[in-house]
């Protein structure tokens, strides 16, 4: 009889987040918003609002969020924390929620830094005009992206028509 010995491949974190989001389609506005917690934005980069659809200066929030207790993690419904109690320590979470290729759910969080990496990395690819936000907002010391800025400046280093100066990227039509 002969034993069959099975070699286990570990991926670190960042590989398993970029196999992930190969396997996803991940609507591009949807997560553009969630990523700077917008309830809607263009491909400019400027905020919409939510019912009109119309460019606005008024900022709206993305709506569907979670508060996890720093604690133990544990996830609480977002107007649990709007109740005046006293509250323990926590963050908020900002969530999409996507339907996979075959039909099943999949929840993308904002607090998976190795996902929302690829997943910032792949939208850059695109070569949207909003490049040049994702840009100008990694520099803001206290911006939805400052966590980002490597990536985001790996990233657009890579495109082809960048400045790589000042990271300012155009998209040119042929």
């Amino acid at each position: 009889m002969t034993r069959k010995v099975l070699t286990a491949t570990m991926m670190t974190a960042s590989t398993e987040a970029d196999l992930l989001c190969d396997q996803l389609i991940v609507p591009k506005r949807p997560f553009r918003a969630m990523l700077l917690n917008c309830a809607r934005i263009d491909d400019y980069g400027n905020e919409l609002d939510p019912d009109t659809g119309e460019k606005t200066d008024q900022h709206h929030n993305w709506e569907d969020i979670v508060c996890v207790r720093d604690c133990d993690g544990y996830i609480l419904p977002a107007h649990y924390y709007k109740m005046d109690v006293p509250q323990e320590p926590h963050h908020i979470v900002r969530l999409l929620r996507i339907n996979t290729g075959n039909g099943l759910p999949f929840t993308i969080r904002s607090d998976d830094q190795h996902l929302m990496a690829a997943l910032i990395r792949h939208d850059i690819s695109i070569g949207d005009p909003i490049n040049q936000r994702y840009s100008q907002d990694a520099k803001k010391p206290h911006s939805e992206l400052s966590h980002y800025a490597t990536v985001i400046q790996n990233a657009l280093s890579k495109l082809p028509y960048c400045d790589h100066s000042d990271h300012s990227c155009t998209v040119q039509k042929l």
